[in-house]
């Protein structure tokens, strides 16, 4: 990535993360034996596969080299270093075989927290109100994952009574 970051490069890397995510939570349903836990990570991964759609659709909205969309220094700045990090790991796949369910709900916690931060940056960035409102539905849905996220691990933690 250049010093200079245009929207439609953001979106790219998104529709990329959600297909990261798509194949993290569809792999860890599988692998999961706890069946609210593997409905959680279904679910979820059938959202990021529409997160993708999304994308893509914003994307082909803003054109795919759009330079009348380059972000400041400091918005460039904050977006590489969470990207840096990405949202999901590019090797988030397979990284199931090696983790416990409660390791990929935190993952999936982290995750879906760097996507609200992600996508919150790019609602502040955009005058256009479609994009804006298609931003604000994902907004919302990154939230919901969060909690859910979230409720099901504290499920498994909780002390279980005989």
């Amino acid at each position: 990535m250049s010093n200079q970051v245009t929207m439609p490069e953001v979106y790219k890397i998104a529709l990329n993360n959600e297909l990261r995510g798509a194949g993290f939570y569809s792999s860890m349903a599988r692998r999961s034996k706890n069946s609210a836990t593997a409905d959680i990570f279904h679910k979820l991964s059938e959202e990021e596969k529409e997160h993708h759609r999304l994308f893509q659709m914003l994307l082909d909205k803003t054109g795919d080299t759009s330079k009348d969309s380059i972000l400041g220094s400091e918005t460039a700045a904050f977006l590489k270093s969470l990207f840096k990090t990405s949202v999901f790991p590019a090797d988030a796949e397979e990284l199931t075989d090696r983790i416990t369910p409660e390791e990929a709900l935190s993952i999936g916690i982290q995750a879906e927290k760097d996507s609200i931060l992600l996508y919150h940056e790019l609602f502040t960035q955009t005058e256009n109100n479609e994009i804006q409102a298609m931003l604000s539905k994902l907004l919302l849905e990154e939230k919901m994952h969060l909690v859910e996220l979230r409720e099901q691990l504290e499920e498994m933690q909780r002390p279980k009574l005989n």
